[in-house]
């Protein structure tokens, strides 16, 4: 009981290129210190821009759609059962040599392809634990992933804006002690301007922004995937695509940068509600993330499972 009403919340600074951002233009970071945390800024809003709108233009539709299946159904009726492409040396015909995946085909090398990854995706052939896990299965396992991931980036959005806003307002100031016993100096942020308040406002709206389209992008590129393989690269692909600030943090950030959020004390910041132990953020993301995976998979993973079955 004592724990659950006496645990305070506190935003610890990080390797990031977002907690860099509100020391932009204070003597911690210098002017060209502040100049390098500007630009890094700005390529990572460029980065997430550049997939987001690559994502948006080319994976929110899937690949394979009615007019796939019309485009196949015309091949079988014409070329798939030409005589002229049928095998002698096989005595099989090009539809049963492309169902077989025939390795020796001299032509339809994208019906191959089709067939063989839905093949892998489905398992509609494996039986007992085999084919339990499918293609539609890993996509399930990838989706929370990286709705985790996302909820992680909204978290942290969240608290740094919180522990800014729960500062005295006043002249941006930056005390420091030094620590007896390893000689090393710690800051601690004693007040912050309104104006970086504001500003904090603003970098808070933009991450969630970014977060609610790579949501939505990340969604429809992970559910549209149909290669196993590619399955898995993508959804690998995605976490980077959130980590961009902490890998220009750690590729580009100056001395001066490191140092300070390394030794900065963790800023407090005001409890969310609370009921028997249960936070509030909590709560929501163990409901939300389970809704979303489950609303995602009837609107769109099931329906275009059922295109490739078909």
């Amino acid at each position: 009981k004592t724990l659950d009403t006496q645990t305070s919340e506190y935003y610890t600074f990080g390797e990031s290129t977002w907690d860099l951002v509100i020391f932009i233009g204070t003597g911690a970071l210098g002017p060209l210190g502040s100049i390098q945390t500007v630009l890094l800024a700005i390529i990572n809003v460029l980065m997430q821009v550049v997939f987001c709108a690559i994502a948006w233009f080319n994976f929110t539709s899937p690949d394979i759609n009615e007019d796939s299946i019309t485009d196949t159904l015309r091949w079988r009726r014409s070329s798939g059962h030409s005589y002229a492409d049928y095998s002698p040396v096989a005595k099989e015909s090009l539809v049963h040599r492309v169902c077989k995946m025939d390795k020796s085909l001299e032509s339809s090398g994208i019906q191959v392809d089709l067939i063989e990854n839905i093949n892998k995706y489905l398992k509609s052939e494996e039986t007992g634990l085999e084919g339990f896990f499918t293609g539609q299965i890993l996509c399930i396992v990838a989706l929370i992933c990286w709705y985790l991931m996302v909820a992680k980036e909204v978290s942290h959005a969240l608290a740094l804006h919180r522990g800014v806003m729960a500062v005295p307002r006043g002249a941006t100031k930056l005390d420091t002690r030094e620590n007896p016993f390893t000689q090393v100096t710690h800051y601690r942020l004693r007040a912050v301007a309104l104006r970086r308040k504001i500003a904090s406002g603003f970098l808070l709206l933009y991450r969630l922004v970014a977060a609610a389209l790579l949501l939505y992008v990340g969604t429809s590129f992970l559910v549209y995937t149909v290669n196993v393989t590619e399955l898995i690269l993508n959804a690998v692909a995605l976490g980077i695509i959130l980590d961009i600030d902490d890998l220009l943090f750690d590729a580009m950030a100056t001395t001066p940068g490191r140092h300070l959020v390394h030794q900065l004390d963790p800023l407090h910041m005001p409890s969310l509600p609370r009921v028997r132990g249960a936070d509030a953020k909590s709560v929501f993301m163990s409901i939300f993330i389970p809704a979303l995976t489950i609303l995602v998979y009837n609107s769109m993973l099931e329906p275009f499972v059922g295109t490739l079955d078909g």
